[in-house]
């Protein structure tokens, strides 16, 4: 971008828009590779917030968290609050991992009253 301005500005004007043609168009067909690439290739962050009753244990719920293949938990953290206990853990999952069945094997355990991504 400096360098079409820097080109305009000494007075190559066939440069500069030789220049920016060609950047517009490599921007607009490198657009799919780069969708396909995030969608198949890349991790994405997300927060879950696990809801447990009051009195269980959450080393069941966290052990699994970390014994999920395609899930790496990057933080976690354990707090009470009046009616229930709160696992809060931020998580790294791999694009070959789905998110919605790994929610769903934690919400489906009978010590857990629900989960939510955040």
């Amino acid at each position: 971008m400096a360098a079409i301005g820097l080109a305009a500005g000494l007075g190559s004007f066939f440069a500069a828009t030789i220049t920016t043609v060609g950047l517009i168009f490599s921007l607009v067909l490198l657009r799919s590779p780069r969708r396909w690439v995030r969608q198949r290739l890349a991790r994405h962050f997300e927060t879950a917030i696990i809801r447990m009753r009051t009195g269980t244990n959450p080393s069941g719920v966290v052990s699994e968290l970390h014994e999920t293949p395609g899930l790496d938990v990057r933080s976690l953290s354990v707090r009470r609050d009046e009616d229930h206990l709160v696992v809060e853990a931020d998580l790294k999952v791999d694009a070959t991992a789905d998110i919605s069945d790994i929610v769903g094997v934690i919400a489906a355990r009978e010590d857990v009253l629900g989960v939510d991504l955040a």
